[in-house]
């Protein structure tokens, strides 16, 4: 069996520390202008144009170019009842229903085809969120070239299993079927500071083949 693993590492959600398919390179994602308080509507901004972040709507709508930098973009992500809605608005999900996990889902799209890398001692571990979580090990061989020499499966997505705190602003993705039964929840949390990048914070085995990365 795997050591288990209790390791500081952060799905904190600034701007996007990504690579796509080994760990050699990292790039960031070209700027992109802030949105005026103006254009921040109540929740119904376009999917596309917004990224989930941790501010409320009545924060968002006082930012400046002042205190935010041009390469951070908005999501206004779904706010616990009886904050930043209008009361009985039509269509909207009840807290942390799977309607709210999926509206949540949708606002955070763009990281879809991004992936996010840590290594922690003898393993690397890669969380792609809706695609799949892994760990493996990988060595240089003679002609500089990076080779896995062991790998194993911490799951595939489960659609349609996400779950979305909106007290704690907590959304999670599930992934399962992994090697030998290993099993993933991937944790996304807000971070502590704005000035942080968007990674794995921890990786924790509470039980053996079962994993939660946050």
């Amino acid at each position: 069996a795997l050591p288990r693993h209790v390791v500081a590492l952060s799905l904190a959600l600034f701007p996007l520390l990504t690579q796509s398919s080994d760990t050699s390179t990292a790039v960031l994602p070209s700027p992109s202008p802030s949105p005026s308080p103006s254009s921040i509507k109540d929740g119904s901004s376009s999917i596309k144009d917004w990224l989930y972040v941790c501010f409320s709507l009545a924060h968002a709508r006082t930012l400046s170019s002042s205190t935010i930098s041009q390469s951070t973009e908005f999501s206004i992500v779904p706010q616990p009842e009886g904050k930043e809605q209008k009361s009985g608005a039509k269509g909207r999900a009840k807290q942390g229903g799977p309607e709210r996990a999926e509206l949540v889902s949708a606002r955070m799209r763009r990281y879809d085809g991004k992936c996010f890398f840590v290594r922690i001692g003898w393993w690397t571990y890669e969380v792609c969120p809706w695609v799949s979580v892994r760990q493996y090990h990988a060595e240089n061989a003679m002609d500089g070239a990076s080779k896995v020499r062991a790998e194993f499966s911490l799951g595939k997505y489960r659609p349609g299993k996400d779950e979305y705190q909106p007290n704690k602003r907590v959304y999670t993705q599930f992934f399962g079927a992994g090697s030998d039964g290993r099993s993933a929840a991937v944790k996304f949390v807000c971070p502590d500071s704005k000035k942080e990048e968007d990674g794995v914070a921890i990786v924790h085995e509470p039980k053996e083949k079962e994993y939660v990365i946050t």
